[in-house]
């Protein structure tokens, strides 16, 4: 239930940024397939790729069975969708620079990757959320994703609002780890999430980007 309404509320800032009809979009590293099932449902031109689709993702014309390396496409689309991707990839910059060459020229690129450096993921050490998935190659702070996007001859259109995933991370895992962590946990989450608003403990980005 808490995916589909991200996807939602990503759906609609999305729209919100593109602020173009019947525009066509490219998901990478689509994983179950969601938010591009959410989008064709809304009008919009999806294609999604993930090299892990199962034997039921068919529809070639919908999803694409390829990691991003490898992946060849005829054409460009007006948005490029990267969500928890990068951190996977071996090689982020590579990766970044294979998306932007299947977008138009005033197309939008969206970045989203989990945020380490940050009062949250110090409070929490070992237990942040971000370490936690054995599959994340590269843990990003703030200032490297975004000096990878200019690295990669991208400009950063706006940010994101992403402070409402994740909102009780530090609450969830500090009462895991032991009942005097879970009430420092339950001082400091007030406090943690007021600087999330304030941009200042960033545990998600979300960065809308393009061609510079």
């Amino acid at each position: 239930m808490l995916k589909h309404l991200i996807d939602f509320f990503r759906f609609w800032e999305l729209k919100r940024v593109v602020r173009k009809r019947g525009f066509t979009l490219l998901d990478l590293g689509c994983g179950e397939g969601n938010f591009v099932r959410l989008a064709r449902k809304m009008g919009i031109k999806a294609v999604g790729v993930d090299q892990n689709l199962s034997p039921n993702f068919r529809t070639r014309e919908v999803f694409i069975k390829s990691t991003i390396e490898k992946l060849h496409l005829n054409k460009k689309f007006d948005v490029i969708i990267l969500f928890h991707v990068l951190e996977h990839l071996v090689n982020p910059k590579k990766g970044l620079l294979k998306a932007k060459s299947f977008l138009k020229k005033d197309g939008v690129l969206v970045i989203e990757v989990p945020l380490v450096d940050n009062p949250t993921a110090r409070f929490l050490g070992k237990d942040y959320f971000a370490y936690k998935d054995k599959t994340h190659r590269h843990f990003f702070s703030k200032k490297e994703i975004i000096n990878l996007v200019n690295e990669s001859g991208l400009k950063i259109k706006r940010k994101g609002l992403t402070f409402l995933e994740f909102p009780l991370t530090v609450l969830t895992t500090s009462f895991k780890k032991n009942f005097l962590k879970g009430l420092g946990g339950l001082i400091f989450f007030l406090p943690l999430k007021i600087l999330s608003l304030l941009g200042i403990n960033d545990q998600i980005i979300r960065l809308y980007c393009q061609k510079k």
